[in-house]
Order: C-alpha cells, then structure tokens, then sequence
C-alpha cells in the first residue's frame, strides 16, 4: 500500500500520458544497479539547447534515484543515484565539478563517472580525482567533491553513487528542481513486501509529478517522475530550497512483523521513540538526575518568585555546561548526571538538563524540537522527524509560555535566535502531539539606534561623539563576537570606522547584557588632519547605519520566489550638527516620507541657519521578516529609496 498527499492507494498505477517527450531523448529506464553503464542516444548528442528554456548553459538529461530498502530489519538500506549532465556552453563547463554530501548516518560510496567528449573519447574519474573535506567532526558529516576529466562544451557527463544508510527514522526528501533544467527526474522506491510504507508528494512550484505503483511478489515499486523541470531561479535572498523546490519523501511507516512497533505512523509513534525507556533515548539519560536536581535546588533557595528561580537555572545551564557539536535532537546514551559533572552536553541534552532542573524547582517545562527557520519549514502533516535538529525548553510560568534555548550564549530567558522564530515546535512530553509556533520578536523589539553629535571649529575642525544602542537580534549578532573585552573593543572602533569614513574614532567603549538583548556603544570622532583646513566639509547623513547596496534591483515582474530577510527590523540615526559664524550649509539631503505594505522609510531635516545649526532623523523599518512574491514590488521600491536616500551627504563651505 502507498499514500500520496494523505490519501491510500491500491497497487493500480496512474496514468504515465505526457512522459513520452522528454523520454523520446532517452534509452535509460534503468538505474546504476547494472554493471554497465546506460548507452546515450542520437538524441542526446544531437542536443544542442532546449526551446522551452533557452541559453541554459548545460542540461540535465536524467537525474534518477533508486531506494533499495533491506528486507532484514537493522541491515543497510542505499540510495542509488545517477545522474547525466550535458554540456552546451563554456559556461556549463563549470558543472563537471561536482559536490555531494556524506555523513555517518548517509554514507556515500561506490562512486563512479565518466566523460564521454564529442571525439568519441570516453575517460573515467581517476582516483585521484575526488576530495573529501569534513564541515562537522563530531558528527561525521563531509563533503565529497570531484572534478570530471576534460570537460567542454557538447560533452557529457555521467556520475553514479549509493549512499548507505541504517535507520528508517531519518528520510531524506527527494527534490526534482536543482540548478539546471531537467529532461527527466525520477525516483524509484522499491519496497519489500515486509513494509507498510507511505510517500509524501509536495510541490510548490506546480510541477507535475506523475506517480506509478506496481505490487511484484517481494514487494512494491512506486516511482514519481517529472519532465522538463525548469530549476530554481538563483534569486537574492531566497527562501529556503527546501521550502521552495517540489519534493517526494518515502517513509516506512511499520514492520508487519512488528505491527505493534510502528515507525512513523504518527508523530505519537515518533514521540515514543525519542523518549524511550529506560535503556534508551531521552527517558534513559533522565533516569540518574540526582547531582541536577540538587543543583537546581541549591541555585534556587533564597529565590521564592517561580519566574526568578527559572531565570537564575536556565542561567546555570547556558553559562556552566558549555555546548558541544552542532546541534542535533538525539538524546544520546549518557545519563544526566554524568553531563551535569561533566559540564559538557549536546543541544538536545543541555535541553534535557535544563527540564530536569526546572522540574527539581517546581517549574513545569516540556522538551520542544523544531528546525532552523533558514534551513526550510517544518511540515507537520509530514511525519519525519529528519525535518527537525533543534532541541528547546518550553516553560510555563505564571501562567506565560516561554522558550527557552540554553545552548547559546548570546540567548537570554525567554529569547531565541532569529532562526528558530516563527517556526514549528512539536511538544515531546506529552500523551499525544501538540504543536506550538515560537513567538516572532517585532520590528520595534530589534532596532539600531545612533546619535551624533558634532560641532565644526572655525578652522575647519571638526569633533563630537556617537552613541549606538543596538537591541533584540542586533544585540545577539554582536553579544560577545569576540573572546576578550578588548577584541571586542578592536572589533568595534574598525566597524566604526568604516562606517565613519573621513573621520577618526576613538575611546570606544561598550556595555553588553546579555538578559536583555542589548549592547550599547560609545566613541569620540575627529576630522582626519589633513582635511581639517579644506574648505568643505561632507559627512554622510545616514551614517554610520547608511545601507550602500541594493541586492533587490531584480524588477517585480521578473521576481518568482518570497524573500527572507531574516528578521523584522527597526533603524534610527539621528544627527545634530553645529557650526561657527563664517560657515553655510551647501547642501542638505531632502525631507521623505515612504509608507509601504511592507515597511517604511521617513527622514526629517530641519535646517536652522541663524541658529547654526542642523538635524538630521532617518527612520528605516521592516515590517516583516519574510516577503511574499506579491509584496516585492514594495520591497523593491522601499529598498532604493533608502539607499538612494543614504547616499546623500550634509555639505559645509566657507562664506
């Protein structure tokens, strides 16, 4: 049996009418089980560029998946791919380097390629040819990059590979966009009879994806198949390929030896798996907790307010057990205790040692697991745990939820990284699933706010000071960048000073509090010496909060995806100037008012000449995190007008 968007289907296949176009250009209806490689057509090599996409610099002919899964339970299932690129252009050169991914839990092996050149040569990848760069240790996770021999144009390439793996917990989404246009994709499950299995069809972009399922004696073959899919555009600021791309995801749901041992038939099932028992998973890592308990206990003695005795045990966890590896939600095999004494733990088991403390408190807590915002949205009508590697604390206190993440540093009670806002957070001690959604800070609660003040001598000098109070998300990018105050201090006097050009900044100090996500920065500023006796002063208006790029120039007709900014946002500079008898205002920048759907701009200068003096206010916000297709068209509009708008300088010259 297989499901599709929620809906059982018998073994009767669908109808497959519309696949003969890009097919006709195709031999292959195998994968790279055989021990030969696929022959390539008259076809294929006649290809010289595609009329439904043109000046693609290269094409994918077939991109195809087999997932073979093991008839015996705990033994090594693999993926096996293979892949078909051709060449059109010199820029499509650039696609016979290839990277791919590796790690303990999918283990690529088995890789193989070849060029075949329009001579008629046929070279294979040497050994030599394929590098291997590890990007996390401590879970295993590598890159594996290879470059094909001599490739040029009207070449093409072909490479194959499996990738191992152990457990049915963690499915990998198969995507059918990529960055070039594709002839065919197809994914091929094969599927023992020994299974109950489910597949999992989302396409936002409105491909058309045709599903096949036929029943043999060991069991079932679904495959999904596209055509002519045209890839992703490569637009600034994108939301997430996985949010964007269409996707199938094959799960096995339960073992019909073990019907009473579901895998992934609900997310309750998965529930029961992560906490375990008391030989494994987050029940057995909890089951010696005495030394935490006394911890929690002893920090929160003399405190009698609940809301105080959470905030001073998720302080001890944050600063006193310091974080290890990258994240992840596996509970692992180590009881509390020992990562208490240690001082050491995981995300997810900082998280287990926070509840615990919590609880030895009377404050009562679940475990949350939830995924980076920038690395695409959790779906929770799909029941896949791989989708999830965050592990949080959601407290309730006094009747207010909060949401907690001890893991980092930077994080005060309550807070969170802009990167778990806004996103999916499934419960994990509860009977049954509960989804929560974090809360997302508003524009107002991350701001940047500056003020200078600056007075012009008669001579030309020019002296004054600033101030910059940076709060919510700006505050956690700059909390504690550095090891050492005065790295900080350095860090910050080079920021200013670019940000300050022609000006000399100096005797920066700066206050940081982490609880509330604020960081306060102070310095003095001089005109350099050899401009000091010019007879013009500029100093730009916006500075030093002036945005100098505009990455949304793409015009609105022309713009298909949403953008993600990564965080709601508010800026202010506010400048106020004074100069000597002998000097005038040359030129100022001009008043603005810009209210759009998704944010706003509003500058405001007052000029008093016989006062000698001038201010300047400049108010950029952004509304929204993420924007709509839709709503482009305003941020596109609202984006060069402030960059227009900060580009423009306050002038002084001598009478």
């Amino acid at each position: 049996m297989g499901v599709l968007m929620g809906s059982w289907r018998s073994g009767r296949s669908r109808s497959a009418a519309g696949l003969g176009t890009a097919l006709g250009l195709l031999l292959v209806v195998g994968t790279a089980t055989a021990a030969d490689w696929p022959p390539i057509s008259d076809q294929e090599w006649q290809l010289e560029s595609l009329d439904w996409y043109p000046n693609a610099p290269a094409v994918t002919l077939l991109h195809e998946g087999t997932l073979r899964l093991s008839r015996i339970s705990g033994a090594s299932s693999h993926l096996e791919v293979y892949t078909r690129i051709k060449v059109l252009t010199e820029e499509g050169t650039r696609f016979g380097t290839v990277t791919l991914l590796s790690s303990d839990v999918w283990r690529l092996r088995d890789l193989e390629g070849r060029t075949h050149l329009p001579d008629g040569r046929v070279l294979e990848l040497p050994e030599n040819a394929t590098f291997t760069s590890m990007y996390s240790p401590y879970y295993t996770r590598s890159v594996v990059a290879f470059v094909m021999p001599e490739v040029v144009p009207g070449a093409i390439i072909e490479f194959r590979y499996r990738r191992y793996f152990d457990s049915l917990y963690f499915p990998e989404p198969w995507f059918f966009e990529s960055q070039l246009p594709t002839l065919v994709n197809r994914y091929v499950c094969d599927v023992p009879e020994s299974y109950y299995y489910d597949t999992h069809l989302h396409c936002p972009t409105g491909l058309e994806v045709v599903e096949e399922t036929r029943d043999y004696v060991a069991g079932t073959r679904v495959s999904f198949t596209a055509e002519r899919v045209a890839p992703l555009p490569d637009e600034p600021a994108r939301a997430p390929f996985g949010d964007l791309a269409c996707r199938v995801t094959y799960r096995t749901v339960a073992e019909k030896a073990h019907p009473r041992n579901p895998i992934l038939t609900s997310w309750r099932s998965v529930l029961l798996h992560f906490l375990g028992d008391d030989r494994s998973g987050f029940t057995w890592v909890r089951a010696k907790a005495g030394a935490t308990r006394r911890q929690a206990r002893k920090l929160a003695a003399a405190i009698e307010a609940p809301l105080a005795r959470a905030e001073a045990v998720f302080a001890w966890v944050r600063d006193q057990v310091a974080t290890r590896g990258p994240g992840g939600i596996a509970p692992g095999d180590e009881h509390a205790d020992t990562l208490f004494k240690r001082r050491e733990a995981t995300m997810a088991q900082k998280a287990i040692l926070l509840q615990l403390m919590l609880d030895a408190v009377d404050v009562e807590s679940s475990l949350g697991l939830t995924a980076s915002r920038f690395k695409g949205r959790v779906d929770p009508a799909l029941v896949d745990p791989g989708q999830l590697d965050s592990a949080l604390v959601v407290a309730e206190v006094e009747g207010a939820t909060y949401f907690l993440d001890p893991s980092d540093s930077r994080l005060g009670f309550g807070h969170l990284s802009p990167e778990l806002e806004g996103v999916e957070c499934l419960l994990l001690d509860q009977r049954k699933e509960r989804w929560l959604t974090t809360p997302v800070t508003p524009a107002a609660g991350s701001s940047r706010q500056a003020r200078l003040r600056l007075e012009l001598g008669a001579e030309g000098e020019l002296t004054g000071s600033g101030n910059l109070v940076l709060s919510g998300h700006h505050a956690w990018r700059a909390l504690r960048v550095r090891p050492t105050r005065d790295e900080t201090l350095a860090l910050w006097s080079a920021w200013l000073g670019r940000q300050l050009p022609g000006l000399i900044v100096e005797q920066v100090q700066v206050e940081e509090e982490v609880e509330a996500r604020r960081v306060e920065v102070w310095w003095t500023m001089r005109r350099r010496v050899e401009e000091a006796l010019a007879d013009e002063v500029p100093l730009v208006a916006s500075a030093p909060l002036s945005l100098t790029e505009n990455p949304f120039t793409l015009p609105p007709e022309r713009r298909r995806l949403p953008v993600l900014l990564g965080f709601a946002d508010s800026n202010r500079v506010e400048l106020e100037l004074s100069w000597p008898t002998g000097w005038v205002v040359d030129v100022a920048p001009p008043a603005l008012s810009l209210d759009t759907a998704v944010g706003e701009l509003v500058a405001a200068v007052t000029l008093d000449p016989g006062g000698r003096r001038l201010s300047v206010s400049r108010v950029f916000t952004l509304e929204q995190g993420e924007v709509a297709t839709e709503s482009y068209a305003d941020l596109h509009r609202l984006w060069a007008a402030i960059v227009a708008w900060d580009s423009e300088a306050v002038v002084l010259v001598r009478e």
